[in-house]
């Protein structure tokens, strides 16, 4: 046997007679898409996420493929196809930040590249210091994606913002749901597209609390997702940071189970747009490597003024 791709229960299930070199693609892949306990000794059989199904294709070309995975293949592929188009839409948005708001209020200038950098992302962590707008950078770019597809916009925030999320939506033209991290909603409606915006987002950085559930349950089918946080490493523990960028997609967070404390050995250095990592054994327990780790953070983190 060649090998055998299959798709069960949401993930990818690779199996073939051991080769050494087959071993490594599918190690490549497991870390590469932060496949937690990818290897199963007990079935014999590695198991990745279903968003990995393109590249385990390209990976094992001669493999058998059963036909719950090439429907699998297929689906991605409609996705990958609608997601460039709603992404069309939303470009097409760029540049709604240069008018002024309904209220008169113009954007600063940083304000105004951060949303320009919201929507080509869509899913991102604004770590800017205090005082420097977060608020009306996220609003202004939940706009232009809720004026594009006809979105809705959904607030997680602490109990005593909420109010004041609503009264800056209204004067910024954006109409939206504001709910407190102690009752953050299970789900939205089936059907019902949606930005979601976190305030003070370091309140979900613990993958055990329940408010840190649902909000990743809400940021798995959210179209945009904006973490707004001064202290996305609260404590300065780097570990922190996982959840985060597990909700916005970056696959560095969806590795974090596979990391104990005694593995994680990360120094972090904030700068505009950039968070340098230094790492130990991290690279040996997940296969990152220095540049990889910057890559990740990078694309996920906007920091600055």
């Amino acid at each position: 046997m060649i090998g055998r791709l299959d798709s069960r229960r949401g993930h990818v299930i690779v199996t073939f007679p051991y080769d050494r070199a087959k071993v490594e693609v599918v190690k490549v892949l497991a870390h590469e898409y932060g496949a937690v306990k990818a290897w199963c000794p007990e079935r014999k059989e590695w198991r990745l996420p279903a968003a990995a199904a393109a590249d385990a294709a390209r990976g094992f070309p001669q493999a058998e493929q059963t036909d719950s995975f090439r429907k699998l293949i297929e689906a991605e592929q409609r996705q990958m196809v609608a997601d460039r188009l709603f992404q069309k839409l939303i470009d097409e948005r760029i540049g709604d930040e240069e008018a002024p708001l309904p209220d008169g209020r113009t954007l600063y200038a940083h304000q105004k590249e951060d949303v320009r950098r919201i929507l080509q992302q869509r899913f991102v962590i604004l770590a800017n210091q205090m005082g420097t707008g977060k608020t009306l950078t996220a609003l202004v770019a939940a706009k232009a994606i809720n004026a594009a597809a006809k979105t809705q916009t959904l607030v997680i925030a602490p109990v005593g913002l909420c109010q004041m999320w609503r009264d800056e939506g209204r004067a910024a033209g954006v109409p939206l749901a504001a709910h407190s991290w102690a009752k953050v909603p299970d789900e939205m409606p089936d059907g019902v597209r949606y930005v979601l915006i976190g305030e003070e987002c370091h309140m979900a950085q613990s993958t055990k609390a329940e408010r840190t559930k649902r909000f990743l349950a809400l940021a798995k089918k959210a179209v945009a997702v904006f973490c707004l946080t001064g202290t996305p490493m609260k404590n300065g523990k780097p570990a922190n940071l996982f959840p985060l960028l597990r909700a916005i997609r970056q696959t560095l967070g969806a590795g974090q189970l596979q990391l104990g404390a005694g593995d994680l050995a990360l120094r972090g250095e904030l700068g505009r747009g950039n968070l340098n990592l230094g790492y130990d054994q991290l690279g040996s327990q997940v296969g990152y490597n220095q540049a990889q780790l910057n890559q990740q953070a990078l694309l996920a983190m906007m920091r600055g003024y």
